[in-house]
Formats: structure tokens, C-alpha cells, sequence
């Protein structure tokens, strides 16, 4: 349950993964704008009559039904992992949402192929692999914003 067993999916399950992650998915695409709103300013969204508990209990409903199914496949460490690095690499470095997803993507994608790679090169399980170098990929980010404003010039 920890770390899962990414490679013995079986294809049925695969593809009952897929049908599901391509309804929530759907769902979200279609409603993201009731979902951003929501999310940016609730005040508004209640002032505009919409039911923000109903939107706020069908976007949890839809992210549970997700995670469990994701944490049985490949575990509570790589779920945790892929919800947490990209989404704090994102935040950090863009305020946009298309950008926001697009550096998540990239970070997850990035982080699951050096952690493929390093766990076919050196005989490794493959679900933490994939879990430290999205680790890494974190540090390496962290550091950099961190010496970045340190040598910056005192603002007086």
C-alpha cells in the first residue's frame, strides 16, 4: 500500500482507470470555470447564486474517487508525490492556471521518465524511483529559489 506495484497493472485495470480518470477529467474540463471561480473567490460565486457547498462536495467527491483509485494502483508515497512536488514547482513559478497545469505536467512527467530510466538502468522498484526524483527535482527547485535570494542585493 505504501509504494505500490506501478508495473504489474493489468491492461483491465488499466483501462478501467483510464475510463474513469477520462470522466473526472471531463467533468472538471467542463465545469472549470464554476471550479475556478469557486476557488479564487467563493464570495462571488455565492453571490451569483450558485450553490458553492454542492460545487465544493462534487470537486471532493470527484478528487477522492481519483486518489483511491491511485493509491491502490500505486500506493500512498507516489500519490502523495505526484499531488505535492509539481503542484509546489507550479505555484511558485507562475500564477496562471494553463501554466500552472503545464509546469505540473512537466514536473510529473519529468520526474516519472528519470525514475523509469533509473529503475530499469540499476535494478530499482520503479514507484520510488519515480518518487525520488520528483524529490530531487523538489530540492534542486528549492535550492535554487533559495540561493537565488541570497545573492540578490539588499533593497534598502
Amino acid at each position: 500500500l505504501l509504494a505500490g506495484s506501478i508495473l504489474w497493472v493489468t491492461w483491465p485495470k488499466v483501462l478501467n482507470v483510464f475510463l474513469l480518470y477520462t470522466a473526472v477529467g471531463l467533468f472538471h474540463y467542463l465545469f472549470r470555470r464554476r471550479f475556478t471561480l469557486i476557488t479564487e473567490d467563493p464570495e462571488k460565486a455565492f453571490s451569483l447564486g450558485w450553490n458553492v457547498r454542492l460545487w465544493d462536495f462534487w470537486f471532493y467527491v470527484s478528487f477522492g474517487v481519483v486518489i483511491t483509485m491511485s493509491v491502490q494502483i500505486t500506493g500512498v508515497l507516489m500519490v502523495f508525490s505526484y499531488l505535492v512536488a509539481p503542484a509546489i514547482i507550479a505555484l511558485a513559478l507562475s500564477t496562471s492556471w494553463p501554466m500552472r497545469i503545464a509546469i505540473g505536467c512537466a514536473v510529473g512527467l519529468t520526474g516519472s521518465i528519470l525514475g523509469l530510466v533509473a529503475s530499469y538502468r540499476w535494478d530499482l522498484p520503479s514507484g520510488p524511483a519515480m518518487v525520488c526524483f520528483l524529490g530531487v527535482i523538489l530540492a534542486f527547485f528549492v535550492l535554487t529559489q533559495l540561493l537565488s535570494k541570497d545573492m540578490e542585493p539588499e533593497q534598502r
